[in-house]
């Protein structure tokens, strides 16, 4: 991994952009040309907040949360995010 961040690091926590902005500046790359992948309601509103596509892989629990559905895309595991799922994801959303 180049980058390792966390929102801990940041003056406001998720879901407040600050952390997928702070690792999208260290990447050198626009927010917008970003996949996050996120498990809680908190993260998905971080990433989308911060301009980047958000895939949720929510657990049970917090799975029936209509916030979820601002999500760009939902899996149920992350063996759902395979290489056709990815490929569609970039034909769809980086073309």
């Amino acid at each position: 991994m180049d980058v390792i961040c966390s929102a801990v690091e940041d003056a406001h926590g998720k879901p407040e952009p600050d952390v997928y902005l702070r690792t999208a500046w260290l990447l050198g790359v626009e927010p917008a040309q970003c996949l996050a992948v996120e498990d809680s309601i908190n993260g998905v509103l971080s990433a989308l907040a911060a301009g980047m596509r958000c895939v949720a892989v929510p657990d049970p629990v917090t799975a029936v949360d209509p916030r979820l559905s601002a999500a760009t895309l939902r899996v149920g595991s992350l063996r759902d995010l395979d290489r056709t799922c990815l490929d569609a994801l970039r034909a769809n959303y980086f073309a």
